[in-house]
């Protein structure tokens, strides 16, 4: 399994804090979000991480210039910003096998680690796996709702913490069908 992160975004939910820093250097606890979404595909054993970037690039690329605990691929989103399924297709189209499984993680997604997750994450499924918690009373995420298996926007009790395993050619041949 490989592992993408989208690093891409301009962090506007957190703006007075990404003004001048990327929301993956954030710290919490000292730590720059980002190593946290990397600690977990290591947890995994996964040894090639591709991180799309595109607000302040130059400040993600210098901080993980030194970082040697698995290969990283940037992929760098020069003009416009492509979302999180144009960046991962952007990303590993014609680099990664299409029989390749890789979760998605969002660099601001802190969780804890448990093996029930491990296994999860490495079991067989056939489509895409998304995670989804149950949406805190008060906050605002995008609320979710599933229905024997499928997820539905709008009106649901779940959210997506931003934690998924896809598979390669889900990401190009798959059409997205909102309801």
């Amino acid at each position: 399994m490989k592992c993408f992160i989208p690093a891409a975004g301009f962090g506007k939910r957190m703006e007075e804090f990404t003004q001048n820093l990327p929301k993956p250097l954030l710290p919490v606890a000292g730590i720059p979000l980002i190593y946290y979404a990397l600690y977990y595909a290591y947890r995994l054993g996964i040894q090639e991480v591709a991180i799309n970037l595109h607000y302040k690039s130059e400040m993600i690329l210098e901080e993980l210039k030194n970082f040697h605990w698995m290969t990283l691929r940037f992929s760098i989103e020069q003009s416009d910003i492509l979302g999180t399924a144009g960046g991962i297709k952007t990303a590993i189209e014609g680099v990664w096998r299409e029989d390749e499984k890789f979760l998605v993680i969002n660099p601001d997604s802190i969780f804890s680690w448990s093996k029930d997750l491990e296994s999860i994450m490495k079991s067989d499924f056939e489509e895409a796996l998304l995670f989804l918690l149950p949406n805190p009373k008060g906050e605002e995420y995008t609320e979710l709702n599933l229905v024997n298996g499928k997820i539905f926007f709008g009106g649901g009790e779940y959210y997506y913490p931003g934690i998924s395993v896809l598979q390669c050619p889900q990401v190009g041949s798959q059409k997205t069908r909102m309801v």
